[in-house]
């Protein structure tokens, strides 16, 4: 059997067995830099990864985006920072948006008012710092997720004719 693969290969063209081997090389290069930016460099960093799912913070993170969100003290978010917070307190749904400005109850308690970048007016209510999970350290453009802005594109009730599922 060792004769017959070696016969059949020794008829290939050389230049077929050297596309193979490029093409294995870039590949394998191409899946270890996705695994250095979605799980190697966020856990060395302390950071944890999300994929964007809607269009609220478009251009600078597209649907499909994989963020890094690093745990910061929130006492250190300023004006401009984008972070990741929770929804409600306690529950597991984030959004992540940018912080256009912050109020500082009587008590000394700090809210942050945020907006997504693709929105005309301010999200309705103020983060907590209780809810903040983290500021995004990094994004990669990345279309390997794009299943699951399909699936947000579906769940809010967007057009979703132009998904690239």
């Amino acid at each position: 059997m060792l004769n017959a693969r070696a016969a059949a290969s020794a008829r290939l063209p050389r230049w077929v067995g050297r596309a193979v081997s490029i093409t294995t090389t870039v590949l394998l290069i191409a899946v270890s830099l996705l695994a250095l930016f979605t799980v190697v460099i966020p856990l060395v960093m302390g950071a944890q990864s999300y994929t964007v799912l809607t269009g609220s913070m478009r251009p600078g993170l597209e649907p499909g985006t994989l963020i890094a969100v690093r745990q910061i003290d929130p006492a250190e978010i300023r004006a401009g920072d984008v972070i990741t917070y929770q929804l409600e307190p306690g529950r597991p749904e984030v959004v992540t948006h940018r912080v256009v400005g912050l109020n500082v109850s009587a008590g000394g308690e700090t809210t942050f008012i945020t907006r997504g970048d693709a929105n005309n007016v301010d999200d309705a209510l103020p983060a907590l710092p209780g809810q903040v999970r983290g500021v995004v350290v990094y994004a990669v453009p990345c279309r390997a997720s794009s299943t699951s802005a399909c699936y947000a594109k579906e769940r809010y009730h967007e057009k979703v004719d132009q998904c690239e599922c």
